[in-house]
């Protein structure tokens, strides 16, 4: 149970951060205030959502939450890349009324990200974070290879049992 806990703390804490990173990252770049009201709805809306996908992750083998985590991460940070972008070329965010303006970019996808100013590129940074963080936390382990935190013993076992059965064949 204890590690359990653990795991939706670490993946709370890694979603959460992230998450939080990249909306404090987008403010000024779209031009928004840090002290709003707006802000301590999606703070708290973060947490929430950090919570919950923590523990639907940390029902999962380590391995699949680790790919899993990644996966968000990387959605997130591709997803608010978009929102900087549309906002930058339309005018306004990403939503259903605004669909019909998607055709517009889609026609010209290279140019669209091409004429990003390098600033946008900021919202990347916590994904990169992430994977710096996680693989460093997973490097100084010894029963785990880096990065994705597939156990290295049953790799072991295997390669033995392997090079039992070459073994036993060339004698």
């Amino acid at each position: 149970m204890a590690k359990m806990k653990s795991e939706i703390l670490k993946n709370y804490l890694i979603l959460t951060i992230t998450m939080l990173l990249i909306e404090l990252i987008l403010r000024p770049i779209v031009g928004l205030q840090y002290l709003d009201w707006a802000l301590l709805r999606i703070i708290i809306s973060i947490n929430f959502i950090g919570l919950f996908l923590a523990i639907i992750i940390s029902i999962f083998p380590r391995v699949l939450a680790t790919i899993l985590n990644f996966v968000l991460i990387i959605g997130v940070s591709v997803y608010a890349f978009f929102q900087i972008g549309f906002n930058n070329s339309i005018g306004t965010f990403i939503s259903v009324n605004s669909s019909s303006q998607l055709e517009k970019v889609t026609s010209y996808i290279v140019d669209y990200v091409t004429n990003y100013p390098w600033y946008f590129y900021l919202i990347l940074v916590p994904l990169l974070l992430m994977i710096i963080l996680q693989s460093a936390m997973h490097c100084g382990q010894k029963t785990h290879m880096r990065f994705l935190a597939f156990p290295v013993h049953t790799l072991k076992k295997q390669w033995i049992s392997v090079n039992a059965v070459q073994h036993t064949v060339l004698i």
